[in-house]
Order: structure tokens, then C-alpha cells, then sequence
């Protein structure tokens, strides 16, 4: 997937690949490490590339800890390779080492929940995005 959003200070648009995956509500959960998810506001749109179409998507920065460990097992789940860069290992019973979540919070990382808007591209081109 590819993620376009615009600085926040900058103005200039981004274009990144992002890992996802698809969660049970349709949604995409995003591993949020690195600063790129300063620039995610609420309530402005980014676009996304999905399987080859252009999408609109509304951000979602998910930073409650008690959350990030409710997803993280769904994420890594879904992308086994993101708990080796996410680096808080799933344990036998299904739930994230809590030490390491913490840290792992501590020092940054977030969950971003990306819900789609609409069902085509030009709820993306209206946006402006």
C-alpha cells in the first residue's frame, strides 16, 4: 500500500509504502513507527494506493497502550515479519509482551487505523488529496 498525506508544516506532499493489514471492520492497521505519523491530523484525509486504486482514507492515531496491545496481535498476525521491526514478540497465549510494549510506546510506536472513505477514486480526487 501506498500512503500520500501532506506535511503539516511543510505543505509538500509524501508518498510512503506502508505494511497493513486488513482488519475485521474493513479498516487497515498500520505499525506507526517513525515520525511520518506527526503529519496524520484528525479529520483530514489522506489518500492511499490499494491493490491499485487510489483511495480516500481517514487516519486514525492509535497511541492508548491498552489498544495497541488489543491490535497488535491482529497485526502481527496477518504480517508476521512486523513483530521482528515492531520488536515486542507475541507470546504463547496470543497477547504482547507488556514490557516491551510499553517501551515500545514509550519510544514512539503507535498503531494508525486508516478507515476507507466511499468506494472509488474520486472520493479520493474530491478531497484533494
Amino acid at each position: 500500500m501506498l500512503l500520500s498525506y501532506t506535511g503539516r508544516r511543510s505543505g509538500r506532499r509524501f508518498t510512503l509504502p506502508l505494511s497493513f493489514v486488513e482488519d475485521a471492520d474493513g479498516s487497515l492497521l498500520v505499525p506507526g513507527g517513525g515520525g511520518w505519523k506527526r503529519n496524520l491530523l484528525p479529520g483530514r484525509p489522506v489518500t492511499i494506493r490499494l491493490r491499485g486504486r487510489r483511495r480516500a482514507a481517514t487516519p486514525e492515531v492509535i497511541r492508548d497502550l491498552d489498544e495497541i496491545g488489543r491490535l497488535l496481535p491482529r497485526l502481527v498476525s496477518g504480517n508476521p515479519r512486523a513483530e521482528g521491526f515492531i520488536g515486542v514478540p507475541i507470546g504463547s497465549g496470543g497477547r504482547p509482551d507488556r514490557e516491551r510494549l510499553e517501551r515500545a510506546v514509550e519510544d514512539g510506536f503507535t498503531i494508525v487505523r486508516l478507515r476507507l472513505d466511499g468506494g472509488d477514486d474520486s472520493t479520493a480526487r474530491r478531497s484533494g488529496q
